[in-house]
């Protein structure tokens, strides 16, 4: 079952997206909280810089990352955090029903 089927049958409040990368998986969660509407978040980490490898598709920044979620006017269900995750959430998490962590 997919990332959108999955957060419409759990119905969370809170989601932790652990590596935004290109903002693919963001964007399908958020789409499904949008017509949930049910005050849901996802707050996605990644580095504020462009990468390659699993963090980032090579020459996306997180500023490209948070245009394609205002451009499909989803801004308002998803906070970006750049950063070193470990130092960003892992040492402080929240309790969260559903993480998403790249791979």
């Amino acid at each position: 079952m997919g990332l959108y089927h999955e957060t419409k049958k759990i119905k969370p409040k809170k989601i932790v997206d652990l590596g935004t990368g290109c903002g693919s998986c963001a964007i399908t969660m958020a789409r499904a909280l949008q017509e949930l509407d049910n005050g849901g978040k996802i707050y996605s980490f990644d580095l504020d810089k462009m990468t390659g490898g699993s963090q980032m598709r090579e020459g996306t920044a997180l500023s490209e990352v948070n245009k394609k979620f205002s451009d499909r006017e989803l801004e308002s269900f998803i906070t970006v955090k750049g950063g070193d995750v470990f130092k960003t959430w892992v040492q402080n998490p929240t309790a969260t029903p559903f993480t998403h962590s790249a791979d």
